[in-house]
């Protein structure tokens, strides 16, 4: 397809001027902030998983040492 010039129409809607007959419509919609906000929740997710696996590292070796300490 091509793009073409999109007007608006009666405060609030948009008006396509299309040959009668013909045409096929595709209009693709992609929020301001979209890419932005994805890739920083996912990063958030991915940080958390780590942080998550970090403490429970911390948390064992904890419990290791204590366990020496009070059984030697």
């Amino acid at each position: 397809g091509k793009s073409i010039k999109i007007s608006r129409a009666q405060n609030g809607f948009i008006k396509i001027d299309v040959k009668k007959g013909a045409g096929k419509i595709k209009l693709t919609f992609i929020p301001n902030g979209l890419k932005e906000g994805s890739t920083e929740f996912l990063s958030g997710i991915a940080l958390f998983i780590i942080y998550n696996k970090i403490r429970k590292k911390k948390s064992l070796l904890y419990y290791v040492l204590l366990s020496q300490i009070l059984f030697v």
